[in-house]
């Protein structure tokens, strides 16, 4: 089977390719905006210039293709749509079978988040598609929160739109696999990607065993504007996690323990 990835230059792409050509059993190509140097990749991995903005691109780079693993672009909603489309287009006027796609949870058009928007949007845009389609549906990913720490022990406190919800955080490398997975056994449907915990933004963070304070102060205060141009509803609440003076980072470690 030929398995096609988009944004392979990126951390996800990057990681579904290597997972997917380490099978052996499959061909890999590697799509990108520019050709990545042929000694990045496996023995096997073919690599070709297709971004998302150009869709004769796609188009010739998607021929003889059986899935495509699309991890979606970044950026402005209305831009991202536009190269959802092309991308979408592409893989259905290439004769693409199956296509397992990157979404998240909560995707929905008419969400306050901007990410939760283009996700409800490419959704719609796959479900019209033709193709067999299998959404991986990912939570936050735990690598955010690491920067958010680091980023605190500055100001000593983490600001955060989240009020008293809770949030199951999830690593990049698990989306990878997950992603990896339903490309070479097609499943077809909605699959949600969490970790096996949810806490609260009163809970204990640590990175890799090191305990980042003790419980986290928790105060509401009303959203400052400039969280509206982010996607989120005027009038919402932002969190102050308090950060104590004991924090102890390690720049190379990953959230571990019951918050992977």
């Amino acid at each position: 089977m030929r398995i096609a990835v988009t944004g392979a230059s990126g951390q996800i792409g990057g990681q579904v390719v290597r997972l997917v050509a380490g099978e052996q059993a499959h061909r890999v190509v590697a799509l990108s905006r520019r050709v990545l140097p042929s000694g990045r990749w496996p023995a096997g991995v073919s690599a070709r210039a297709a971004g998302y903005a150009d869709p004769e691109a796609l188009s010739t780079a998607l021929r003889g293709v059986d899935t495509l693993v699309f991890v979606p672009g970044d950026g402005p909603v209305a831009q991202v749509m536009a190269h959802h489309h092309n991308v979408i287009r592409a893989a259905r006027a290439s004769g693409v079978a199956h296509i397992a796609a990157l979404s998240g949870l909560d995707a929905d058009p008419c969400s306050p988040f901007c990410y939760a928007v283009s996700y409800g949007y490419t959704e719609r845009l796959l479900a019209g598609s033709g193709c067999l389609v299998s959404i991986a549906r990912a939570s936050i990913y735990s690598e955010f929160f690491t920067g958010f720490l680091a980023r605190a022990r500055a100001s000593g406190q983490v600001r955060l739109p989240a009020a008293g919800g809770r949030i199951s955080l999830v690593s990049r490398a698990d989306v990878a696999r997950c992603l990896a997975a339903l490309a070479v056994r097609p499943a077809g449907g909605h699959h949600d990607i969490t970790g096996p915990e949810s806490p609260g933004p009163g809970c204990r963070f640590s990175f890799g065993g090191t305990r980042v304070g003790h419980r986290a102060g928790v105060c509401q205060h009303h959203a400052r504007r400039a969280l509206c141009g982010d996607g989120y509803r005027r009038g919402g609440s932002v969190v102050d996690v308090c950060v104590l003076d004991d924090v102890r980072l390690d720049p190379g470690a990953t959230l571990g323990g019951g918050l992977r």
